[in-house]
């Protein structure tokens, strides 16, 4: 009896020494990418860039598509030091629209906390841990390298509908330079 109970005391141990660390992703961050995005039977695809940092409110989004022989540019730079969302487009032509917020930049990650470990799996020829949280119908995930969890290589959000996913390219848990979230001049201020 007493073999039985070290032989199940070992296997709790290498069981719980074996369970997935959930990621701790940073909120301040660079990161680039390739994004797919299906709206319905619409599929665009193109890369991104992104650039957080948490502690000054600031972020940038920008993606880049070819529809047919034009490049379309899109940015959503949210300035919550402001008080303001711009959402820009540069290419063909320059346009900004500007929206008025209140609050806090909200979080990208946090909902990781609430996340369930699906499978490990090769991404892009990387060894993953899959994550994903589900809710109001709408399947999030992120793929993080088993080498450093806190480091995301795939993110998905999809509906029944729509999917949107971003294979990134590079990641670096530190912020942009300011310099990066300056709001362009034919912006309404």
């Amino acid at each position: 009896m007493k073999v039985v109970r070290i032989v199940l005391f070992v296997f709790a141990i290498a069981t719980l020494a074996a369970a997935e660390q959930r990621p701790q992703i940073p909120e301040s961050f660079q990161a680039s990418g390739h994004v797919t995005v299906k709206i319905g039977t619409e599929v665009h695809a193109g890369d991104g860039y992104w650039g957080k940092d948490a502690k000054t409110q600031m972020s940038r989004n920008v993606l880049s598509v070819v529809n047919g022989s034009v490049v379309l540019e899109y940015t959503v730079l949210s300035r919550y030091d402001l008080h303001k969302v711009y959402t820009i487009s540069t290419k063909p032509v320059n346009k900004c629209e500007v929206s008025s917020v209140n609050g806090s930049l909200p979080d990208d990650w946090s909902w990781v906390d609430q996340a369930k470990f699906i499978k490990k799996e090769k991404i892009n020829g990387v060894e993953a841990d899959l994550w994903e949280y589900i809710i109001s119908g709408v399947k999030i995930q992120v793929g993080v390298k088993s080498s450093n969890v806190n480091e995301p290589i795939y993110f998905s959000s999809s509906t029944n509908r729509d999917v949107v996913t971003v294979n990134y390219a590079s990641w670096k848990p530190t912020a942009p330079a300011s310099s990066f979230f300056t709001v362009p001049s034919f912006c309404p201020k």
